[in-house]
């Protein structure tokens, strides 16, 4: 992970929910790095029924 970082606030339960679909030892980039591909490869999907 890149030194670059930068802070993102959010609610106690989006924190909770986010913890929630991680596995453990994963960080929270990680996470949302995950969250990210799989909105991206869900996209991809969608605009090939296009």
């Amino acid at each position: 992970m890149s030194d670059d970082r930068t802070t993102i606030w959010v609610s106690r339960e989006t924190k909770q929910r986010l913890r929630k679909r991680g596995e453990m030892g994963m960080t929270f980039d990680e996470l949302l790095q995950d969250v990210l591909d799989r909105i991206d490869e869900l996209e991809r999907e969608g605009n090939e029924d296009d």
